[in-house]
């Protein structure tokens, strides 16, 4: 038996895998181009990094299982 508790979810057919590709780039070239920042908003950029690779995988994985290129 498995529980997942998440405040949110989303499919991964439905996620559109170029702006997730895009999204992830302009976070990491903000991380590269601002210099100084505090601690609150490093760890925002930084989340929002992590946030679409989980997305990224979840988007790889599904067309892993059905097959789809």
């Amino acid at each position: 038996k498995v529980v997942i508790l998440a405040n949110t979810a989303e499919m991964a057919k439905v996620i559109d895998e170029t702006r997730v590709e895009e999204a992830r780039e302009r976070a990491e070239k903000t991380v590269k181009e601002i210099r100084h920042f505090d601690r609150e908003r490093f760890a925002n950029i930084n989340a929002l990094i992590a946030k679409e690779l989980a997305r990224s995988r979840a988007v790889k994985r599904w067309k892993k299982i059905k097959h789809v290129d």
